[in-house]
């Protein structure tokens, strides 16, 4: 436990030059991804077990039990959209425990955007916007507790006869520190950098660079109840342009069946969910999540998505998580 602890100061020192001041590029992506997360007030980076993973702890993907695709839309105010799809797949390779997950998140502020080269009330014109980020996922179980991850990410962004790309990284780590109790690291935007040229000029921002350490403990039996737990989590964030900031959330779980959620970041989150499980090796999750509106306190925000998981013949019906018949893991899963 002591050389992990090391290790992770280690890296938040690394990280800690790259915090520089820059432009609030691809602001939209502190909403939150992952409908589920959204309604724990995006206090995920050490729960991670579900195709969002890669988003919030890269290294969470190899928690999953199965292949899962996730597919959400989010509705928003001012004709503003914002469309999120992510999958990833755990695998044994040998004797080792791996993951692979990609993500798409796409944002539009649509083509009505008033722009303006003076206080006038009249605009100028209009013009349009929008965003594209795709993560491609990997991530590894390296010992019965410890699990680490990283993201390659692509930007691109239009705005107008203006257009961005660049590319970028993200690492996590996830630790077991006894049954039900995770703590985990997250680093992002690592070496990211988005290039935007038109109208012959050409100018280079990073986007927000973030630090993230979490914990999160799961009470299973609450109170004596047989089949009813919760789990609370609490993210400590350290953000490039707006220093530090904290998230905090739970979920109350009634047999495995139905869900309910409630957060706090940067105001007040709630949500709800449904597990359904049509075979022994099909599960399709429902969720629902609110939260207020940053750009517009008058309104809110809410969210719908759904998720299928898919275990593998290869796997093993009772927990997912087993290797094909004649394989041994190095560590219990």
């Amino acid at each position: 436990m002591r050389r992990i602890m090391i290790a992770m100061a280690l890296l938040l020192t690394a990280f800690l030059p790259l915090s520089a001041d820059g432009g609030e590029s691809f602001a939209f992506l502190k909403l939150g991804m992952g409908t589920r997360a959204t309604g724990m007030g995006s206090a995920f980076t050490s729960v991670a077990d579900d195709a969002s993973a890669a988003f919030y702890n890269p290294a969470g993907t190899v928690r999953l039990t199965g292949l899962e695709l996730m597919a959400e839309t989010y509705m928003l105010s001012f004709g503003r959209s914002l469309n999120y799809f992510a999958t990833a797949d755990p695998f044994y390779a040998g004797k080792a425990l791996y993951a692979v997950g990609f993500s798409w998140i796409n944002y539009s502020s649509g083509s009505d955007v008033e722009a303006r080269l003076t206080n006038s009330s009249t605009p100028d014109s209009l013009i349009g916007q929008s965003s594209n980020l795709l993560l491609f996922n990997v991530s590894s179980k390296l010992s019965d507790r410890l699990s680490l991850g990283g993201n390659f990410k692509v930007f691109t962004d239009n705005l107008d006869n203006y257009s961005g790309a660049g590319v970028g990284f993200d690492l996590g780590a996830i630790y077991n520190i006894i049954d039900g109790l995770n703590a985990a690291l997250a680093l992002t935007n690592i070496s990211s950098n988005i290039t935007w040229s038109g109208s012959g000029s050409s100018y280079t921002e990073s986007p927000q660079q973030t630090i993230t350490a979490g914990f999160s403990y799961e009470y299973a039996d609450m109170f004596g109840l047989k089949g009813v737990s919760i789990l609370p989590a609490v993210d400590f964030v350290f953000d490039s342009f707006e220093g530090f900031e904290l998230r905090c959330g739970a979920e109350l779980d009634i047999e495995k069946f139905f869900y309910l959620r409630a957060g706090y970041n940067d105001g007040f989150t709630a949500g709800a969910g449904l597990k359904l499980k049509p075979s022994e090796r099909l599960t399709l999750n429902l969720d629902y999540a609110y939260y207020a509106d940053s750009i517009d306190p008058a309104s809110n925000s809410q969210r719908i998505g759904a998720s299928i998981v898919y275990v593998m013949p290869a796997w093993g019906v009772q927990d997912g998580t087993r290797p094909p018949a004649g394989w041994e893991a190095v560590n219990e899963w």
